[in-house]
Parts: C-alpha cells; structure tokens; sequence
C-alpha cells in the first residue's frame, strides 16, 4: 500500500478518528479474540460437535469466571484515564491557542480537509494524464503507418 491509502485508511478507520468510540482502544477486544484464537489448534481436526462444544465452553467459562473481573478491571482504568484527562484539559486549551484552534469543533474540519487533500492525490495530475494521452496517440500513429506503409518502417531499422 502507498502512504496516500495508508493515510486514507486511518482517516477512516483509526480508532482515534471514529466518532462516539470514545476512550476505548479495543484492546479487551483484541485480548478476548487472541484467547479464543489460542484454541484453535487443539480442535482443529475435532469433529463438528466436539468443536462446538469446545467453543461453547470456553465462551462460558470466560463469561463466568473473567467478565466480571475484567469489567472491574475496565471501570477502574477509564476512570484513573478519565482523571487524567481532566487534569491535561488546560494544556489542551493552552496548546489549542498556540495553534490557532479556536474550538474544538476545528478538529473534524481539519480530517475532512486532511482527507479531501489525500483523495486528491489518489488521481494523476492532468498535464501527466494529457503528456501519456499524447504520446500513446503516437505510438499507435506510428503502429498504423508500419501496417499501411511496410516499406517505410523497414527502411528505417
């Protein structure tokens, strides 16, 4: 991938950038998937049933004995990251002015100019499309007389 479609797939996909996400870093996402994957070598070659079971199992004892530890656990964090991010909220207003940011409204604005710009560089320039355009012309100009005019093009190699 270019760094034009890398920047446009992290404009829309980033986390940082979905609106309503939040603080969340599905990190819980990742590790409660990574736990599942981890079995998947062990009912590889199972039959349908006993690899049902198997996953059903596992998603009950995770939902027994993990979901309310690692929802606590959830709580706790967003709430110290929470009071962090109070605490920063005046350096994020002094470095808004620094910038010139008058709102924090700016700040969806400034992704869409970001994306707009770099969906703008997805497409040739003009004068490159035109210059190929041209010179393709010639190339098959020239392909035409060799066909029409055998002698000429052979009087040339």
């Amino acid at each position: 991938m270019d760094m034009v479609t890398t920047g446009l797939c992290q404009l829309c996909f980033l986390v940082s950038y979905i609106e309503g996400l939040g603080l969340e870093d599905l990190e819980t996402c990742e590790r409660f998937f990574a736990g599942s994957n981890a079995m998947a070598g062990s009912i590889r070659y199972a039959s349908v049933f006993h690899r049902l079971q198997t996953i059903t199992q596992y998603f009950e004892h995770v939902d027994v004995h993990e979901a309310y530890a690692n929802l606590s656990k959830f709580l706790v964090d967003n709430y110290w990251q929470a009071l962090e991010i109070l605490e920063e909220e005046t350096s994020l207003h002094t470095a808004m002015a620094a910038a010139g940011i008058d709102d924090v409204s700016e700040f969806p604005r400034r992704l869409q100019k970001e994306f707009k710009f770099l969906k703008g560089l997805m497409k040739e320039a003009e004068e490159d499309t035109q210059q190929m355009q041209y010179y393709q012309r010639l190339v098959n100009f020239a392909d035409r007389r060799c066909v029409s005019f055998p002698i000429i093009c052979a009087s040339r190699s």
